[in-house]
């Protein structure tokens, strides 16, 4: 979240569209525009409070749960099924919609705000096979029809817009047709009835294609850490990964918020335990749709959900928990209506509750929910009793993630070496102040790699607040042998050099940093530091003024430029860009310091001595026993000044 929040500055506007439409690169909503945007809205009516931000996430969630219980009670009553779940459809549905919404696997999608990529790309995916049975349902040639046709190719272009894995949504209406609807046995006779619904899906390609022609998210699946690996390995282990996400939605414990496993090498006793089965289900799901089997439909969209992340070699992030979050609702159908027919079967086969009249009847190969309610209150005792367990597992879960601390530490129990946990325990606990623990935990995971991006990186920052400033630029300097374009790297890297004098050194780290990440402002506020020190006061300007372009309410790049309108002679200009940095930032110490100075040169006297108050009171706050006699100073030689004539 804080990439795709606090550090993202182009959700900090509405207005421009461009702005929020377009993430800056690598960020986790490049190439997903609508997200971003909607992250946009967030920080407009609540900045950084992060209840809009988790209300919106739990919006999403709901939505869908509503449109997968739609839109499976109208599958159900589909001419294909004969009438067998006519009176169960509402009650069947909502029985999947409950396990659905409150499962723990869908923890991490709801809880982890930057995951609303999987949250809304869900919600539109479920939106176009609702929007394409309303089409089916309408007219041939009515204008209901093409309401529907259009609305479904909106809601695949908006999926499109937020995250890759949609790209299977227009087979998935394919094969629905094909196997749901009566009348439909073959591919080319779907494609000829319903062109132009396909027609508007296949739009939606173009859109993901256009979004993603550049890899604007190439270092998220580690090709920015040079790292490679065989596509034979990774496609084993994820055999491994997806027996997991199978076990995870009958026994969801353990939850990791970052997984990791070790390659699998094509060696015959490590991968048959786990390519066995999952062949079966391959090979199962491929029969199912060549058949029209309603199983078969399920198992392949579940299989083409997880197809993109399963078969790219996303080498950062093995596997995820959010990964299964509309996969989980192909199981769930499967296991619920497959339950509630074994189980009304069964009853028939016992004799218990059945109207033979209503059995024999012509055309219906099942008894209804009303003939048979055993089948339905059994099925609905045992929904209930899942969704009771799965909620309070989901309650505990969340708990987690209130602390992030507590978050990773739980994860390290499972799985101690855990590269990426390390590293993100090691940031949590810098940012809560305890940075000596978090460096044993960076220095745990270059222990296992020592060549870990972030575990380097992360230690760099951290010696370089503990004024460990050797030990810092040698982290970062290996940073970039591993990973010449790190951007931060270059950016922290030049920050140093400047800190410890050599800003000759620093300029060109910047200037690369400014290349790498153009849109983020503060490469060009470091770059204008060091124009600034190396006495080129005017490129300094200019390097400022681009950073407040980036992000008006900067208050470090606000107070940077007043000091120079000040040492110019420009009071004026200056006093207006301090005023707007301790408006940005209350307890800004040195920008209060400096507004005093730029109020006293102008002879307002009165609203240096109020600032050099507040300075007093934020130096007294946070310790700074030699500014506070400073200040005291100050403000007696101010105060003299206030009473003597003709002041």
């Amino acid at each position: 979240d804080d990439a795709s929040i606090v550090q993202n500055q182009t959700i900090r506007l509405l207005w421009p569209l461009s702005v929020p439409l377009r993430a800056p690169k690598d960020y986790p909503t490049a190439g997903r525009p609508l997200v971003n945007l909607s992250l946009a809205v967030n920080y407009f009516f609540g900045e950084l409070n992060p209840r809009g931000y988790h209300l919106i996430n739990l919006i999403l969630h709901v939505l869908s749960g509503g449109l997968l219980f739609d839109l499976i009670r109208r599958t159900l009553r589909l001419d294909r099924f004969a009438r067998r779940y006519e009176g169960a459809a509402d009650w069947l549905a909502l029985m999947i919609a409950l396990l659905w919404t409150v499962h723990p696997l869908q923890t991490e999608a709801v809880q982890y705000v930057t995951q609303r990529t999987e949250l809304m790309m869900g919600l539109f995916y479920l939106a176009t096979m609702r929007c394409a049975l309303g089409y089916w349902a309408a007219p041939v040639g009515s204008a209901r029809r093409g309401v529907w046709a259009a609305a479904a190719t909106l809601a695949c272009l908006a999926g499109m817009a937020c995250k890759e894995v949609m790209v299977s949504a227009p087979i998935a209406v394919l094969l629905f047709e094909r196997t749901m609807l009566s009348g439909c046995t073959c591919i080319l006779q779907a494609l000829r009835r319903s062109w132009p619904l396909y027609a508007g899906l296949a739009l939606g390609w173009v859109l993901l294609l256009y979004l993603n022609i550049d890899g604007p998210r190439s270092a998220s699946a580690g090709l920015a850490y040079g790292q490679h690996i065989s596509l034979i390995a990774w496609w084993l282990t994820q055999t491994r990964v997806l027996m997991m996400y199978l076990r995870l939605v009958f026994w969801p414990v353990p939850l990791i918020i970052h997984y990791e496993m070790p390659l699998l090498e094509p060696k015959l006793e490590q991968v048959w335990p786990w390519l066995t089965p999952i062949l079966l289900i391959v090979v199962g799901s491929l029969i199912g749709v060549w058949r029209r089997r309603p199983a078969g439909f399920l198992g392949a969209v579940a299989l083409m959900i997880l197809a993109p992340t399963s078969i790219v070699p996303i080498v950062t992030e093995m596997a995820a928990e959010r990964r299964m979050y509309l996969p989980l609702a192909a199981v769930l159908t499967l296991l619920v209506v497959g339950g509630y027919s074994a189980v009304s079967w069964l009853t028939r086969r016992l004799g218990i509750d059945v109207d033979e009249e209503n059995e024999n009847k012509q055309g219906e190969q099942y008894s209804t929910a009303t003939e048979n309610p055993n089948a339905l209150v059994a099925s609905g005792l045992a929904t209930l009793l899942a969704a009771v367990v799965l909620a309070w597992v989901s309650i505990d879960r969340l708990d987690d993630y209130r602390d992030e601390v507590t978050l990773f530490r739980e994860a390290l129990q499972y799985q101690p070496d855990n590269l990426l946990v390390n590293a993100n325990l090691g940031r949590a606990l810098v940012r809560a102040g305890q940075i000596e623990q978090g460096v044993r935990y960076y220095r745990h995971a270059l222990g296992v790699n020592p060549n870990y991006v972030p575990a380097l990186y992360n230690l760099g920052n951290a010696f370089a607040k503990l004024g460990r400033r050797s030990e810092a630029l040698d982290c970062y300097e290996a940073v970039l042998r591993i990973q010449p374009s790190h951007r931060e790297a270059h950016n922290n890297l030049g920050k140093l050099l400047i800190e410890m004098g050599q800003g000759e050194e620093a300029m060109p780290m910047l200037r690369r940093a400014v290349e790498l990440a153009p849109q983020n402002p503060r490469t060009h506020l470091n770059l204008g530091v060091a124009l600034l020190r190396a006495g080129q006061v005017d490129q300094a300007i200019s390097a400022h003024r681009k950073a407040l372009e980036l992000r008006p309410d900067y208050p470090e790049a606000h107070h940077n430029l007043g000091a120079i309108y000040l040492s110019r002679g420009q009071p004026a200009e200056a006093i207006g860009h301090l005023e707007q940095a301790v408006r940005n930032k209350p307890d800004y110490l040195k920008a209060w310091i400096k507004l005093a100075d730029a109020y006293a040169s102008t002879g307002r006297t009165d609203q240096s001595v109020a600032c050099v108050h507040r300075a007093l009171d934020l130096a007294a706050a946070s310790g700074q026993i030699d500014m506070v006699e400073e200040l005291k100073s100050r403000l007696s030689r101010l105060q003299s000044q206030r009473m003597s004539p003709g002041s």
